[in-house]
């Protein structure tokens, strides 16, 4: 056993730290630093809802990535299979979870793990809505 600066110098409250350009994680690692743990549970959604995939260039994991020649967009990591938990043929949640995927607050992956449901649902909720009124959601641009 080790102690936690060998593999755990970033906690995990202040994980989100090394995917963003102004804080310098280098500084944190010391000589018995052997290895830094991504906490990628939670890791992996912040980069697909606020990121798009990818950490900030400049970042400790951007240099880490370029550093191991590791191209995000070869291999990408499958989302989180998840068993729908909602009621999603209840006519009021599929207008509710549409409503909220045309405000846009939350990405599609983001309201499929907010609400439970495969992303496929999100959409179809959002098409019903827009056939069902098209001249409300007809682009006035």
């Amino acid at each position: 056993a080790l102690p936690e600066q060998a593999f755990y110098p970033v906690s995990f409250k202040r994980r989100n730290r090394m995917i963003m350009t102004r804080f310098k994680i280098e500084q944190e690692l010391g000589d018995d630093t052997y290895g830094v743990h991504f906490w990628a549970r939670r890791m992996k959604p912040r980069l697909e809802e606020k990121e798009g995939g990818v950490p900030r260039g400049g970042s400790f994991m951007d240099g880490a990535i370029k550093k191991h020649g590791i191209d995000p967009s070869a291999a990408p990591i499958p989302p989180k299979i998840k068993v729908e938990k909602a009621p999603v043929q209840d006519p009021e949640f599929r207008a509710k979870l549409a409503i909220e995927a045309l405000k846009g607050d939350l990405s599609i992956d983001g309201l499929s793990r907010k609400y439970l449901v495969e992303p496929r649902v999100v959409k179809e909720c959002m098409r019903t809505l827009v056939d069902a009124a098209p001249d409300v959601f007809r682009n006035k641009g």
